[in-house]
């Protein structure tokens, strides 16, 4: 994976009009978390298995791991600047949600055990993302979306179209998804002799991304600078958009990632790059693209 740097053709790209992607999207902040203890040495967002309790959520990682993952990215992004809570949506991107929860609800079915109203509560994906809107002051709308396919494009798109609402400027997509379980595994292998779909991912990940529109709508990258696969461009210092005839802005994760990460690699792909933007560059700016689709912009 490559990104233009402020000495290459970046920085020198000619300025023109031209239509705006569908779904080009700047990567404000990111952030990535795997809670594997030491198996997670040398992969991004490594951390201790323990995740810090999430109040009213004590059967199930799900939640907290949602909360977990939105507040290292929000702290990072108010350090830069406030985030207005009435213009951030948030979208929850999963495969099987609350694994945990629901396995355990049905294991309490089949002893002939009462029903525990807790395992509604839990199971509920808006419930702990509602506590990341408290915590945080965010009260714009809220998407929670079971992704089958196509798990990276699809959430990014799902975040481009929160941002049609006149009333967003910027969208909190977090990803999650929880060690496979026996039953998920079974689910899984079904669908996967039915049709080739991306693996699951070794353990519980978590990954949140930080999306608006690019800000400035005059400054064009029309030259070899934007990649015509699927990577992403970073440009330092300045928030460019790409030009109508790229192809594609997605970083691409390696072999390793994608079997360790499964569905979840691609997202944890574009935190990765905005690091190593970050790295050289505070203000450097990434761009990522879910969609072929061009729309002038307005």
């Amino acid at each position: 994976m490559t990104a233009a740097t402020g000495s290459g053709p970046a920085s020198s790209a000619p300025v023109t009009d031209a239509p705006v992607p569908q779904g080009v999207l700047e990567v404000v902040e990111a952030a990535c978390l795997l809670p594997w203890g030491a198996a997670a040495a040398g992969l991004p967002g490594a951390a201790e298995r323990a995740l810090p309790p999430l109040p009213g959520f004590a059967m199930s990682r799900f939640s907290p791991l949602v909360a977990e993952t939105a507040r290292r990215l929000l702290r990072a992004a108010a350090a830069r600047a406030p985030i207005d809570g009435g213009a951030t949506g948030i979208v929850l991107a999963t495969l099987f949600g609350d694994s945990t929860t629901v396995d355990q609800h049905t294991r309490r079915q089949l002893r002939g055990l009462p029903h525990n109203p807790l395992f509604f509560y839990e199971s509920v994906h808006s419930a702990g993302v509602g506590m990341v809107g408290i915590e945080h002051g965010i009260s714009g709308p809220v998407s929670c979306l079971s992704l089958r396919r196509d798990f990276t494009a699809e959430a990014l798109a799902s975040a481009d179209l929160q941002l049609d609402d006149d009333g967003v400027e910027q969208v909190l997509l977090i990803g999650v998804e929880l060690a496979p379980t026996e039953r998920t595994r079974a689910v899984h292998r079904q669908w996967a002799a039915a049709d080739r779909g991306e693996s699951l991912p070794a353990d519980d990940v978590g990954v949140a991304l930080l999306l608006r529109r690019p800000r400035d709508h005059d400054a064009v990258v029309t030259d070899g600078a934007v990649p015509d696969d699927e990577q992403a461009t970073a440009l330092p210092g300045r928030r460019p958009r790409p030009a109508g005839n790229t192809t594609g802005l997605l970083p691409a994760p390696g072999d390793s990632e994608r079997e360790l990460l499964g569905h979840l690699a691609g997202l944890v792909a574009v935190c990765s790059a905005l690091d190593r933007v970050r790295a050289s560059d505070l203000t450097g700016s990434l761009l990522v693209r879910s969609t072929s689709d061009f729309r002038p912009h307005s």
